[in-house]
């Protein structure tokens, strides 16, 4: 896995935590969109490491 794509992996998991703990399920919703574009990052950084 790249360096890059570890970071963007732990930035999602900051994120996902950060969605934890909110109640109201617009504020949830916002952070784990957040997360999933991170998560996109990875996966595309990943991608460029293997070509």
């Amino acid at each position: 896995m790249s360096e890059d794509a570890t970071q963007y992996r732990e930035r999602a998991e900051e994120a996902r935590q950060v969605a934890e703990k909110f109640k109201n399920p617009l504020d949830k919703e916002v952070w784990l969109h957040v997360a999933g574009e991170w998560l996109k990052l990875a996966q595309n950084a990943e991608m460029q490491a293997r070509e």
